[in-house]
């Protein structure tokens, strides 16, 4: 992205960093600060890859044409409207380069890469301030009051690292204002996988009616490929040429291509899904109840694999708890980098059984011998 400024951000699951810090091999950390699967890559993608590995020695298809094909099969529309790219973050970063908004509309908390690449091209973040009394609850209408000089909304759906989700029929009408006022609305649906009823909440089929609508998904989160980097964009036919023309042709490597056909393609990822879906809904419930019997510990409901937890009336800062855990080998994300989140929040992945009560376990024994010493 010549040109381009690129801001540094914190982000979860840099292993190589925690290693480095806790002086701890890599087998001996368990990572609850990035979002991914905890069921790990399908067995049918990594044994697709593996058989293919011989074929690097090959340029990838430019411009992903074969997945564009089988993901416009999938959903119904043209390939004309779907973009390939490396992670959703990529496409963030080249659909703000590509039309370099000057004023954008952000709510906080939420993902930092939208500021990060509105500032980095020159353009102006206004932003709407979730009420944390309220568990950062979207609201259309204070949405539809603030769109007076805004080219352009981010907004992340369900939100991390909050789990806020606005239904479909609300989105609609965002959609429709947005229409009326020449705003282009970029929903951003990476974790939405993770509902089994989804179709209450997505509007990727309405991104190829409204010139105005762009709608991101993310392959890496539910499939656990995050070091493949894969995702996709669904918008406007102009839109999504201009997004191509402005970027790197060969952006996505082959084995992310092959990886996103095998995940479109097969029968066993469907099966991948439903456990999915089983293991999650599980997991996510037996964790926030453990968590909730933490003194000082309220963890916001969520409807994916990510609980926000405030720990602000355990009168120690997300800092310290992240810190202490990982010099256990216990990573969590310290969400102090967020906006309007300070000190006062963790967030947690939802893993296995196993790892979960190793957390929680960990937790207890932080907290009992703060209260017996005052600090942890």
């Amino acid at each position: 992205m010549s040109g381009v400024l690129v801001m540094t951000i914190l982000h979860g699951g840099d292993l190589k960093k925690y290693q480095e810090k806790y002086k701890l091999a890599e087998q001996d950390l368990i990572d609850f600060s990035a979002n991914i699967n905890p069921l790990g890559t399908p067995a049918v993608v990594y044994r697709a890859l593996l058989n293919r590995m011989a074929q690097i020695k090959n340029y990838p298809q430019p411009l992903s044409r074969d997945l564009k094909r089988i993901i416009a099969v999938k959903l119904g529309m043209a390939e004309t409207n779907i973009v390939i790219g490396n992670g959703a973050v990529d496409l963030i970063y080249q659909l703000v380069q590509t039309l370099k908004p000057e004023e954008v509309l952000l709510f906080a908390p939420t993902f930092s890469e939208y500021h990060s690449a509105v500032t980095g091209n020159g353009g102006v973040s206004q932003w709407i301030e979730l009420d944390r009394a309220d568990d950062f609850t979207y609201h259309i209408e204070h949405i539809l009051a603030k769109l007076a000089h805004i080219k352009m909304i981010f907004l992340c759906n369900p939100n991390n690292p909050t789990g806020s989700l606005l239904q479909r029929r609300d989105l609609e009408k965002v959609c429709l204002a947005c229409q009326e006022q020449g705003i282009l609305l970029v929903i951003d649906e990476s974790f939405i996988e993770f509902l089994a009823d989804l179709d209450q909440y997505t509007v990727i089929d309405l991104a190829a009616v409204y010139p105005k609508l762009f709608v991101l998904r993310s392959l890496t989160k539910f499939y656990a490929i995050p070091g493949l980097r894969l995702g996709y964009g669904v918008g406007e036919a102009d839109l999504i040429k201009s997004i191509e023309e402005n970027g790197d042709p060969w952006r996505v490597n082959m084995l992310a291509q092959l990886a996103g056909e095998v995940i479109f393609e097969r029968e066993q990822c469907q099966q991948y899904t439903e456990l999915t879906f089983d293991v999650i809904s599980r997991e996510r419930e037996f964790l926030y109840r453990e968590l909730q019997k933490i003194k000082g510990f309220k963890p916001l409901k969520s409807p994916v694999n990510f609980i926000l937890v405030n720990i602000a009336e355990t009168g120690f800062a997300s800092t310290e708890i992240t810190d202490q855990l990982g010099s256990k080998g216990i990573i969590v994300r310290d969400c102090s980098s967020f906006r309007g989140l300070k000190q006062d929040y963790i967030r947690v992945a939802v893993k296995t059984r196993r790892e979960n009560l190793i957390l929680i376990k960990h937790l207890l024994t932080l907290f009992k011998k703060g209260e017996n010493n005052g600090k942890i």
